[in-house]
């Protein structure tokens, strides 16, 4: 008697053939996407974008909002994926969808106008309320221009403050300078990003020695004259013409170099125990005596600048400056060049007496002219 071999039936083999490949498919579905990071965030048509994240090697579609983004494959790995933002898409806040096999995610991306650029700032010295202008492009609303500022706010530095915009277009801004706004870069933010000036902007306070019209620290009666100059023996220092003056009176220092010393003197403030230091508060470095001077034609004229100290150096501090130009011309002199024969810098913080020497080198014996005006200290802040 023979045993028969049993086989399952036909269907049954099936059924169980394709519950197996059943099986094996949902092992082999691929891990859904994760995302890590987009770089930039924003940025005009045509930046390149890199989303760095995991499982993207096999990308079907990547959308902004419902728009599909073409990409190439050629430059997408398992971990990152790069594309340029497309030339023709809208502004504006975009919703960023990638989508794989394995599932999708999403992250937003802001697509901007071109980025600003500032070229140059005029005036690069101003004052609070003044006027400064900003040249560069891609000036696309919305505008915010901020200054730098050292103000101490709920226990923190508060590192910027707005500007008034007066003025706005695509390559150009007129911007008042905030209250408060301290030596610094200037910074553009617009609808395509952020720049800031390659300079930086700066900014004084004054204070002001003598106009010789009675206003300063140093009234024009204050000052005393030594050497041979024309205003010896009580002769009057002050003139209001003969060169026409800027405004009001000038000091007016002249003479002739008859015993061939070079030195002729000038006018010197009171100092020593009977005035206090001018109150200048920043250091050698942000300090700068300030003046307009004018030689009235007179060639080669140079003038010995010096300062004293009080509870300090009883040197002197020099620094010379030659007086070529026509007519009235203003002049800044950083106190960095104020030094003793030792080569000691002077301290602003002690300085309590100023002196406008005249120096003949020209070796004619013609007669030399210095006039000034408007003396004062510039403390950068």
């Amino acid at each position: 008697m023979f045993l028969r071999k049993s086989f399952p039936s036909w269907p049954l083999y099936f059924l169980l053939l394709i519950g197996i490949l059943g099986l094996s498919s949902c092992d082999d579905k691929p891990d859904p996407p994760q995302f890590i990071s987009i770089e930039p965030e924003r940025g005009e048509s045509k930046t390149l974008v890199v989303m760095k994240g995991e499982n993207l090697a096999n990308i079907k579609e990547l959308l902004f909002n419902d728009e599909l983004i073409p990409f190439n494959t050629a430059y997408n790995s398992d971990v990152a994926l790069l594309f340029r933002v497309p030339t023709d898409i809208s502004l504006g806040e975009k919703v960023v969808t990638v989508r794989t096999d394995g599932g999708s995610f999403t992250t937003n991306f802001l697509v901007t106008e071109k980025a600003p650029i500032v070229i140059r700032l005029s005036p690069r010295i101003a004052n609070e309320g003044d006027l400064i202008t900003l040249i560069g492009e891609n000036f696309f609303a919305p505008l915010d221009v901020t200054f730098k500022t050292g103000e101490f706010v709920d226990g923190a530095f508060n590192d910027s403050i707005s500007a008034e915009i007066v003025y706005e277009s695509l390559d150009s801004l007129i911007v008042r300078v905030p209250e408060g706004a301290k030596t610094g870069f200037i910074r553009v933010d617009a609808n395509g990003g952020s720049a800031q000036t390659n300079v930086t902007f700066q900014i004084f306070e004054r204070k002001l020695i003598s106009d010789f019209d009675g206003n300063g620290i140093v009234a024009n009666d204050e000052f005393s004259f030594r050497g041979f100059t024309d205003q010896g023996n009580g002769a009057p220092y002050i003139r209001s013409s003969l060169p026409a003056p800027l405004e009001g009176n000038f000091l007016q220092l002249s003479g002739t170099d008859a015993l061939g010393t070079v030195w002729l003197g000038g006018a010197e403030s009171p100092g020593g125990d009977m005035v206090d230091s001018f109150g200048i508060t920043t250091d050698v470095s942000s300090t700068f005596l300030e003046m307009d001077v004018n030689s009235n034609g007179r060639t080669n004229t140079w003038l010995l600048l010096v300062l004293r100290e009080q509870n300090g150096s009883t040197s002197d501090f020099t620094a010379r400056i030659q007086l070529n130009d026509e007519g009235w011309t203003h002049v800044s002199i950083p106190l960095v060049r104020f030094k003793d024969a030792a080569g000691f810098v002077v301290d602003p913080q002690k300085v309590n007496q100023i002196k406008f020497h005249l120096e003949d080198r020209d070796d004619t014996d013609q007669r030399i002219e210095a006039n000034i005006d408007n003396v004062e200290f510039a403390e950068r802040i």
